[in-house]
């Protein structure tokens, strides 16, 4: 992806923060991001993986590097903290909808639909603190090498800046303190070194979507598959596909209950280009009755997913503050296996169907369905 841009104007000047989403004219990055809502708003999540830069930060302490390496040393970290309310929420929209009832259907009866998935963010992850360096090392040329502890401060006093999921424009760090001053007695401007993080994309949904289809194979059992057709995205990002499959069993079929009781277990995966890979799975029961054409149920189980998201830097011009061009940056959103309740309905209308489910947990999520079918 294509990273430059600064919060200072004018040639000639060192470039240490890139260009942020959310900024007309700042970046390719930017304009990259704008493209994204042309496509449905069930991929919005995923297509704002690859418009992500690698955005700035500090660390290091060896006295050779420049402020600029310096400031460049933190930005995966910074990522993995802007794009976390995407990673996760993904993780827990793969694991809705697998199932509309609790009742197993007979033998050669099917149903195939379109599901709408999403998982809502939380307000905590919405505003991340930025990371930034506990010191910096500068060459001063006439003080010699120089350390600053605290260097930067926030324009504002609010240290927090918004996730992809947030709203409302990101932080910019300027340069605070002694190194403010010594920049400026350097002939430096200090606004040269200012870091400007990107604002928030306003993501509280994160949305999936599958074609799915259940059959029923006899003995109360269903089995189920998922896909998402491989199509190409554009050809910065590169192609899209999903799979999964899941197995139903009514217990009833061997202990007689007043209630139907099901037991579901299923996996999917997603990926986007070279850009994200994503895992799920999920067991849990089902329980519910079914009156005339409407089924309703309550369902628990745990989920636990994974989500890795990586890419190239593309830096061809040299901006001293961002990763070498061609250099891979890499993170992984895991989620032990948690905790997840809710309901959901199913009403039949001859051949058609419509079904809801929602799921509370550290993501509350919920999946709506319109299929075609023999119940």
């Amino acid at each position: 992806m294509s990273l430059e841009g600064s919060d200072s104007q004018g040639p000639g000047k060192r470039h240490p923060a890139c260009g942020m989403p959310g900024h007309p004219g700042d970046s390719p990055g930017e304009s990259r991001a704008r493209r994204n809502w042309l496509f449905p708003t069930f991929l919005l999540a995923l297509l704002a993986v690859p418009a992500l830069p690698a955005l700035p930060g500090g660390g290091g302490t060896a006295e050779a590097q420049t402020v600029e390496d310096q400031l460049a040393a933190l930005a995966e970290d910074n990522a993995a903290l802007y794009i976390l309310p995407l990673t996760e929420g993904l993780g827990y929209a793969l694991n809705s909808g697998l199932f509309d009832t609790a009742h197993a259907m007979g033998a050669f009866r099917f149903d195939v639909s379109a599901r709408v998935f999403g998982a809502l963010t939380p307000v905590d992850v919405r505003r991340f603190d930025a990371i930034l360096p506990d010191t910096l090392h500068f060459a001063h040329p006439a003080l010699g090498n120089r350390t600053y502890p605290a260097p930067y401060q926030p324009r504002g006093d609010d240290p927090s800046t918004p996730s992809a999921a947030g709203t409302g424009a990101g932080v910019v760090m300027e340069p605070a303190g002694s190194f403010r001053q010594d920049l400026l007695q350097a002939g430096e401007d200090p606004d040269a070194y200012n870091l400007r993080f990107p604002d928030g994309l306003d993501l509280s949904v994160i949305p999936y979507a599958v074609l799915q289809l259940v059959v029923g194979v006899g003995f109360g059992s269903e089995v189920m598959v998922r896909f998402l057709p491989t199509f190409e995205l554009g050809a910065d990002v590169g192609n899209a596909r999903a799979v999964g499959w899941g197995v139903k069993h009514e217990i009833g079929r061997w202990v007689e209950l007043p209630i139907d009781l099901s037991l579901q277990v299923g996996r999917q995966s997603v990926e986007v280009g070279d850009y994200l890979d994503g895992s799920s799975r999920e067991m849990g029961i089902l329980a519910g009755r079914t009156f005339g054409p409407l089924s309703v149920y309550g369902t628990a189980g745990t989920r636990r997913s994974s989500v890795e998201v990586r890419y190239r830097v593309q830096n061809p011009e040299g901006l001293p503050t961002l990763p070498e061009d061609g250099t891979e940056v890499a993170f992984r959103s895991g989620l032990d296996s948690t905790l997840a309740m809710g309901a959901g309905f199913r009403l039949q209308f001859l051949l058609l169907n419509l079904a809801g489910q929602y799921l509370a947990g550290d993501y509350d999520s919920f999946s709506v369905k319109v299929g075609l079918g023999l119940p």
